[in-house]
Formats: C-alpha cells, sequence, structure tokens
C-alpha cells in the first residue's frame, strides 16, 4: 500500500514538473508561499496566519515522507541533503513573511500605544491640540 502511494506520488510529480532539480526548487518557492497567501487570505489572517504556516509544513513534511520512502531502508546520504533542501526552500519566505507581519504589528502597537498615552497626558495638561 506504502509502495502504492509513493508511486502514485512521484507520477503526478513527474507528471506536473519536468526533470531538473532548478526546476523543482523554484516550485517548493512557489507552491509554499503560494499556499501559505492563499489560506492566509481564505482565513483572513494575512501574513500572520499559522494556519498556513501549520499547513504547508505538514504538506512539505509529508511530500519529503514519501520521497524518503522510495529509498527506504538504504537512504542514500545526498537524499538528506536534498531533503533539508527543500524544506529550506519551502518554509523559507512564508516563515519571513510571519516574522516580518509580527514584528509589523508590535511596532504598529507600540506606535499606537505611545500616541494613546501623549495623548492622554496632552487632555490632562488642558492642551487640546
Amino acid at each position: 500500500m506504502i509502495d502504492q502511494l509513493v508511486t502514485s506520488w512521484e507520477a503526478i510529480k513527474h507528471a506536473g514538473l519536468p526533470d531538473g532539480q532548478a526546476i523543482r526548487a523554484t516550485m517548493h518557492f512557489h507552491l509554499g508561499l503560494g499556499i501559505y497567501l492563499l489560506v492566509g487570505a481564505f482565513t483572513r489572517q494575512g501574513l500572520r496566519s499559522r494556519a498556513g504556516l501549520v499547513l504547508i509544513s505538514l504538506l512539505e513534511i509529508g511530500n519529503e515522507i514519501l520521497d524518503l520512502a522510495r529509498f527506504f531502508p538504504k537512504i542514500p546520504a545526498w537524499l538528506w541533503h536534498d531533503t533539508l533542501a527543500d524544506l529550506f526552500n519551502t518554509l523559507f519566505w512564508p516563515v519571513v513573511l510571519y516574522a516580518l507581519a509580527g514584528l509589523w504589528e508590535r511596532r504598529k502597537a507600540g506606535t499606537a500605544s505611545a500616541s494613546s498615552a501623549v495623548s492622554s497626558a496632552s487632555a490632562a495638561d488642558g492642551d487640546v491640540s
């Protein structure tokens, strides 16, 4: 059953992508970012979508497990490097965007609280500007 799943998954990947490591690495970037942005839009969480990060992480881990299963139990050393590169390529931009969106929110919240503190102090002093 697992062999059939692995074979089917490889057939799907080969049908949709031409051979070549460069195009496959590019697809990891595009699919990871695309799925992350779609989930963020669908959940209305934007770039702060934890669901998007979780989904692409699970999908990528599943993809890599199926890739490793092709060679199990004798997994060649080069495949571990390839697996780590695929994980990095898929998760890099979503993680960067998620972190930057969090920093932006904190900065915006800090600016808003500083502005309200200044206006509160001005109102208490009787300054109406």
